[in-house]
């Protein structure tokens, strides 16, 4: 067996460091109201938003996938 190999392990594998490891710790996407606009939803969710920004100014409703439309 080679040196940190599991045992219990068929193939061996050296032991990983679980120092280089990173946690990403966000809020699971939640449903919104269709008569939000894209940028109060971002907000909603903690993520970058500019209430300034004209493709942010589209209501979600205008985005859903029964009435996609590109926002770029």
């Amino acid at each position: 067996r080679a040196a940190g190999a599991d045992p219990r392990n068929h193939r061996t594998h050296p032991r990983r460091d679980p120092s280089s490891l990173e946690i990403v710790n966000r809020p699971p996407t939640r449903s919104k109201p269709l008569y939000m606009k894209v940028w109060e939803a971002r907000k909603a969710d903690g993520l970058d938003y500019d209430p300034e920004d004209e493709r942010q100014q589209h209501f979600l409703a205008e985005i859903t996938k029964y009435n996609l439309r590109s926002i770029d």
